[in-house]
């Protein structure tokens, strides 16, 4: 006779994982052999966090359709505690690549300490494709480029940090919104390479020779619509530390004034 399983409760399912990610902890702090011997990578958890369900009756057929949330829940965990993921042996797939004299290469937690060393100056960008396509121009000049899928990965900020700590010269070049603006943050002591609205201040602030303005720059046609999300929610939570914001009530979106701040 076929036994019907129940519904996950709400928040059950990170409950249960929370354990295993303490566990898997502990497990490591006692046996500290385990970071090589038996490495985890985010499937890991995920896995042991159905298995676990199902054993206690849970009805998992669904639970893939969890399985980015549970992925980013596993960063959120440790972050808490203070802790990287590879310190407890769970490895993520994040994907960042770098450009360097005509070569692309794929930044893991393995190689980023000597990837650290590649150019004199690295260039971190947060539009996905752009390393890919600039890969010959690299060719020939001491200049590294690095990407992440989708946002910068965790490697990709270790790679930077490094880079720091070696005298490398750091640039970040990305949109002027709430997701480019965490990058800034995110990359400590980098030059962001990009408009600003400063910048449309000045432009507009031009005359030609006979002292005449140019044709100025609407703020409003140079911003498209965008929804922040939880980058926005984090920027809002950064705001006490000291970025000033402004809320543009007419157009909509967030002015950024005072962004240098938030580094």
């Amino acid at each position: 006779m076929l036994t019907t399983k129940k519904d996950i409760p709400r928040g059950l399912i990170f409950k249960v994982g929370d354990n295993i990610l303490w566990d898997r902890c502990l497990a490591v702090k006692n046996n500290p052999d385990l970071k090589t011997m038996n490495r985890w990578d985010q499937s890991d958890v995920f896995y042991n966090t159905r298995k676990k369900l199902d054993a206690m009756g849970y009805d998992v057929t669904r639970l893939s359709d969890k399985r980015k949330e549970i992925n980013q829940h596993i960063k959120k965990f440790y972050d808490k505690m203070g802790v990287k993921r590879h310190e407890v042996g769970i490895f993520a797939a994040d994907r960042a690549v770098m450009a360097f004299q005509g070569e692309l290469y794929s930044v893991s937690f393995e190689n980023y300490n000597d990837l650290a060393h590649y150019g004199v100056d690295i260039v971190l960008i947060e539009k996905e494709g752009t390393v890919d396509k600039l890969v010959p121009f690299t060719r020939g000049f001491g200049i590294a480029l690095v990407q992440s899928e989708g946002f910068v990965s965790e490697y990709g900020v270790m790679l930077a940090q490094e880079a720091k700590n070696q005298g490398v010269n750091l640039f970040t070049l990305t949109d002027f919104d709430a997701s480019g603006i965490l990058l800034a943050h995110k990359i400590k002591d980098a030059t962001r390479l990009g408009i600003h609205l400063g910048v449309i201040d000045e432009f507009n602030a031009q005359r030609d020779e006979s002292g005449n303005p140019y044709e100025q720059l609407d703020q409003r046609k140079l911003r498209e619509s965008y929804n922040g999300g939880d980058h926005w929610t984090y920027l809002r939570n950064l705001s006490k530390g000291g970025l000033e914001m402004r809320q543009n009530k007419t157009h909509g979106g967030m002015l950024y004034t005072n962004m240098i701040n938030i580094t």
